[in-house]
């Protein structure tokens, strides 16, 4: 057993056996940071460190994708029209979608003169043969 998976014994024990229920006191018994506890406890509970907003936000972007079949976006520009915040990050949402065939994705320089032209820039767009449906539903309305 490795040295974190004992101390994460040990707090369970200290949350079964002695009710130790407040993070701060958990923290003062073992001898680690507040947060470290927050660790163990999300650990115990077998939840995942990362955010997986995947579900809640893959429809919002197809959703906007739609409307413009043929547009490309940055990420950063998908964040700021469809959560309304520009600092959310989207790429693991829309790597997931490109893996399922929803979107595409271009990598091209920069070409607005602010940064380095070495600097890629990712475009991200409706699949061509989603595209292609949502244009022919668009057209027959």
């Amino acid at each position: 057993m490795s040295p974190k998976d004992e101390r994460i014994a040990e707090c369970r024990t200290l949350l079964q056996r002695e009710g130790i229920s407040s993070p701060r006191r958990l923290a003062a018994r073992l001898g680690v940071t507040e947060r470290t506890v927050f660790r163990y406890l999300r650990d115990m509970e077998g939840r995942c460190r990362k955010l997986d907003h995947y579900d809640e936000w893959m429809p919002l972007i197809l959703v906007h994708l739609c409307r413009y079949p043929r547009s490309q976006f940055t990420g950063f520009e998908l964040a700021r029209r469809v959560l309304g915040d520009h600092s959310a990050v989207l790429a693991s949402t829309l790597q997931r979608m490109e893996r399922e065939k929803l979107v595409t994705c271009t990598v091209k320089p920069r070409n607005d003169g602010i940064f380095s032209r070495h600097q890629p820039v990712y475009w991200w767009q409706l699949h061509p043969d989603i595209a292609l449906a949502v244009e022919s539903a668009q057209e027959a309305v």
